[in-house]
This record gives C-alpha cells, sequence and structure tokens, in this order.
C-alpha cells in the first residue's frame, strides 16, 4: 500500500446505492493513484454503462476496450507508423488514458470481457496499471 494511502484515514461513508460507494472510494484517493475495480454480473446487467455514467459524473475522458482472443497488444498500447519521410505514434486506448489522466487528472478505463484477453496482453495491462490499484468484486 502506498504511504499516501495508509497514512490518509479512511472513515465509513453512508452509502445509498453502489455508485455512491464508487464516488467515494475515488474521492478518497489522492491523485496520482490508480484503481482497478472489477465489476462482474450476468451481459446486460449494465456493468458498462455504470462505467460510462461514473466516467461523465467526474466529466472524465474514458476509453473502452472490447476483450477477444484476437486483441493485440498495439491495440492496447499503441503502435509506431513508418510513414514517407518520418514515424508516427499511433495511441491506442490505454495510452491515451494514462495520457489524459497525466494532463486531467483523471481518466478511465472500461474492459469489457477481460478473461476472454489473451495472457501476453493481459500482462502488458498489468504492468502499465499496477503501481497502485484496489481490486474490488
Amino acid at each position: 500500500m502506498s504511504d499516501s494511502i495508509s497514512k490518509k484515514k479512511i472513515e465509513y461513508i453512508q452509502q445509498k446505492d453502489e455508485f455512491d460507494y464508487l464516488r467515494s472510494l475515488l474521492d478518497s484517493l489522492d491523485k496520482g493513484n490508480c484503481v482497478g475495480i472489477l465489476l462482474q454480473g450476468p451481459p446486460g446487467t449494465g456493468k458498462t454503462l455504470l462505467a460510462i455514467s461514473l466516467a461523465k459524473a467526474y466529466k472524465a475522458p474514458y476509453y473502452i476496450i472490447d476483450g477477444s482472443p484476437d486483441l493485440d497488444r498495439r491495440d492496447i498500447e499503441g503502435n509506431w507508423e513508418l510513414l514517407k519521410d518520418e514515424t508516427k505514434f499511433n495511441y491506442g486506448p490505454l495510452t491515451l488514458a494514462i495520457k489524459d489522466a497525466n494532463n486531467e487528472g483523471i481518466a478511465f478505463i472500461i474492459i469489457n470481457e477481460i478473461n476472454a484477453i489473451r495472457e501476453n496482453e493481459q500482462i502488458s495491462l498489468n504492468s502499465l496499471l499496477s503501481e497502485n490499484h484496489i481490486n474490488l468484486i
């Protein structure tokens, strides 16, 4: 646990619903902390809609990654493209979210069907997001 989280006293906050709980969790963190929240449930129960609504409540940018076995590391992180006389980096959703979080203070990455992503790509996600995290089920 990072020093900033352990020093900050976390008190009980009365919750009205799950959305209120998530807002309270995010509000209790200092800037620079990365939080992972796992929403589990049957298809069609509104997990993605809840995540998008939370991002909009914070007026924060969000990026959606749809997990599949075909998803490549370059699709997540981005890639370099060689043009006529220059190279250009095409940002992926993960690098865009990190860039926005550094500039804006907050950004959301919504990953649907994370269990369908191949192991190598999951390692890539973990390496970029593993600094500080909390996993909630």
